[in-house]
């Protein structure tokens, strides 16, 4: 797998290729196939090996949530939402099934069933020692506004901290006149 992170699409694939030739029953190598294919926004040839993966592979929800993703981006809302439905059935309390399931609900227009999911994520969302990706910080922050959900989320304060240090640690703070001719500081935030 790492010539993904070199973002070698090709030695990536005929790397993994070969590999499913050689052991034509391996879950892990028809799973990494779709990841692969993922990454590189081939979503039919994802969803093929995926399925494989799935076929060897049926209680794996990992799996269920990256073929919903493939479904998505496919436009086949019906089927990826039984796919989450699936994975969240087998690994309940793994948040970023419950973040992407909301994220692909709010992108169908469902923002009911989506501000539940996102609940969900909420529920089970905890800050770990040490390391949280940032993406899944990232796209919280921008979903739960977005769904007008979220007042006692516990990444909440982990993104209010960033964003407190990255504004004090930014020189960018400029005044302006008030109306009343007294100057008031004026934050790059405040101007969004």
């Amino acid at each position: 797998m790492g010539w993904i992170a070199l973002k070698l699409r090709i030695a990536a694939i005929s790397c993994l290729k070969r590999a499913s030739y050689l052991a034509p029953f391996e879950w892990k190598i028809a799973y990494n196939l779709g990841l692969v294919h993922l990454t590189f926004k081939q979503y039919a040839s994802a969803f093929h090996f995926l399925k494989a993966a799935l076929t060897l592979r049926p209680r794996n929800g990992q799996i269920f949530m990256l073929l919903a993703v493939a479904l998505t981006h496919l436009d086949d809302v019906e089927t990826a939402r039984k796919a989450y439905d699936q994975a969240i059935a087998l690994e309940s309390k793994n948040p970023t099934f419950h973040l992407n399931y909301s994220l692909a609900l709010y992108k169908a227009g469902d923002r009911r069933a989506a501000s539940q999911q996102f609940k969900s994520f909420e529920e089970n969302f905890t800050v770990q020692q040490g390391e949280v990706d940032p993406e899944i910080l990232s796209v919280s922050s921008r979903l739960g506004p977005a769904l007008q959900v979220g007042e006692d989320l516990v990444w909440r304060q982990t993104v209010a901290a960033a964003d407190d240090d990255r504004i004090r640690n930014s020189p960018k703070e400029r005044s302006t006149e008030g109306t009343q001719g007294k100057r008031k500081p004026v934050t790059a935030a405040a101007q969004c």
